[in-house]
């Protein structure tokens, strides 16, 4: 069960069947846990096996004192389907960013860095994609040229996973999950919450760099692919699902 109230459930069927396996999956990134506590406390007693989707959830876990059995399996992403086959990456300046239009997301931070970049940068776009189905972010990714969500706090961040595999350089905030796949520089670019100069400055970094734009694709497809396939977040799934069986 994912951590959220449908786990009710499952906590009382503990007191009825204790020896069936109770694995919680926790996805939760903003301030569900402080308005919460005792109620993940008292499910986590009750827990046999806790999987988090981030380093930071799983912190946040061990935080409310479970000691049991537990392990980071992000969130994976359809490398092929989100693949630009389009290698042909121009020095464009079409920002995007995928992103319910929550506080949390930060857009309101983005609109504002944008202004800034658009006096140095004349020519550039900014496209937010709030309400689009699935199916067609991918050909909205391989539109733009870079991905950016200011994020003021994040379970993972799937939107940039997504974008990564699609071969956009991203810029996100050192906040939650995020640093499990953006490393400052390597993977990605890091602005400071809430501070839309520095996104601005980012941002135009992007657009006047072009060998470390690329680096920030090749290393981020890399990454996607090496540790974020779907197929190797299922292989783990099957791990830990043969081991609660066989306990």
């Amino acid at each position: 069960m994912m951590a959220s109230y449908g786990s009710i459930g499952t906590w009382l069927l503990k007191f009825l069947y204790p020896k069936i396996p109770f694995l919680l999956t926790i996805q939760e990134g903003d301030k569900e846990w402080e308005r919460n506590r005792f109620w993940w406390w008292l499910i986590l007693k009750k827990t046999d096996y806790v999987t988090a989707i981030s380093s930071f959830l799983l912190e946040q876990v061990r935080k409310l004192g479970y000691k049991g059995r537990a392990e980071v399996v992000p969130n994976g992403v359809d490398v092929e389907r989100f693949m630009n086959k389009d290698l042909r990456f121009k020095n464009g300046r079409r920002i995007i960013t995928v992103s319910r239009l929550a506080y949390k997301n930060g857009v309101d931070i983005l609109e504002k860095a944008f202004e800034i970049v658009k006096k140095k940068f004349p020519d550039a776009e900014l496209r937010i994609i709030s309400d689009a189905r699935h199916e067609d972010i991918p050909k909205y990714l391989w539109e733009a040229d870079v991905f950016v969500r200011p994020s003021r706090s994040e379970g993972l961040g799937t939107a940039f996973l997504e974008a990564m595999a699609a071969g956009l350089p991203i810029i996100g905030t050192n906040v939650g999950g995020i640093p499990d796949f953006l490393k400052d520089g390597e993977t990605g670019l890091f602005a400071k919450v809430d501070d839309s100069k520095d996104l601005a400055e980012k941002i135009e970094l992007l657009f006047s760099d072009e060998a470390l734009r690329q680096k920030l694709i090749k290393n981020g497809r890399r990454l996607i692919e090496e540790k974020y396939q779907w197929s190797r977040v299922a292989l783990k799934m099957k791990n830990i699902f043969m081991e609660l069986c066989a306990f």
